[in-house]
C-alpha cells in the first residue's frame, strides 16, 4: 500500500543513455571552450602568481602595502592580458551560452567576497591568512564550478584547497605555499590541456 512518504506520481525510470550529470557536464564543457582551448593562460599563471608571491616580501618592506597592491595588480593585468589575448584567438570556438552568463554572475560574486574578505583581514593586519583565504576560495571555484566542464579544473581546484590548508599550518611561510600552490595546480591544468589538444591533433 502506498504511504504518505510516497510520491504523489510515480518517477519516470532513469534512461539508459546519458545522465543528468553528463548532460550537465557537456554543457558546461562547450561553456568553458574559451578558456580550455589553449594551455598557455594556464601556463602564464603558473609562472606569473607565484612569482608576484615570493616578491611580495621584499616589495612590501620596500615600499609598504601601495607597492604590493600595486605588485599584484601588474601580475593579475599581465596574466588577464594573455587570458583575453588567447581567448579573443580561439573566438570562433567560444558559444555564448546562459550557463557562461550564470557562472560570470557566480565568479564575480565570489570574487567581490574574496576581495571584502581581503579588506577586513588587511585592516586587522592578518596578512599570514589572505593566501589561505584566496587559495581556498579559488579552489572551491573550481573544484565545484570549474569541475563540471573539465577534470583537469577540478583536480587543481583540490591542489587549491590542499594549498589553502596547508598554508594555515604554522609550519609554512603561507607566502611559499602561495607560490607553490600555485605553480603546481595551474601548471597541472596547462600540462593537461596541452596533452589533450597533442591527442586531438590540434
Amino acid at each position: 500500500m502506498p504511504s504518505e512518504y510516497d510520491p504523489l506520481r510515480p518517477r519516470p525510470p532513469l534512461s539508459r543513455g546519458a545522465s543528468d550529470l553528463d548532460t550537465v557536464q557537456a554543457l558546461f564543457s562547450r561553456a568553458a571552450a574559451g578558456y580550455l582551448h589553449s594551455p598557455w593562460p594556464w601556463l602564464c599563471w603558473a609562472l606569473v602568481l607565484p612569482t608576484a608571491a615570493l616578491m611580495t616580501a621584499e616589495i612590501a618592506a620596500a615600499g609598504g602595502p601601495l607597492a604590493v597592491l600595486l605588485l599584484w595588480s601588474a601580475a593579475i593585468l599581465v596574466a588577464g592580458a594573455v587570458e583575453a589575448m588567447t581567448m579573443w584567438r580561439s573566438r570562433d570556438a567560444v558559444v555564448p551560452s546562459d550557463i557562461t552568463r550564470w557562472v560570470f554572475r557566480g565568479q564575480g560574486n565570489l570574487s567581490l567576497i574574496a576581495i571584502v574578505l581581503t579588506a577586513a583581514m588587511a585592516w586587522q593586519r592578518m596578512y599570514e591568512f589572505l593566501p589561505a583565504v584566496w587559495l581556498l576560495l579559488i579552489g572551491h571555484s573550481f573544484f565545484a564550478i570549474g569541475g563540471l566542464a573539465a577534470s583537469a579544473l577540478k583536480r587543481g581546484g583540490l591542489l587549491y584547497q590542499v594549498g589553502g590548508v596547508i598554508s594555515l599550518l604554522p609550519w609554512f611561510g603561507s607566502l611559499t605555499v602561495f607560490a607553490v600552490t600555485t605553480a603546481i595546480a595551474n601548471g597541472t591544468i596547462a600540462m593537461s590541456l596541452w596533452l589533450r589538444r597533442r591527442q586531438s591533433g590540434c
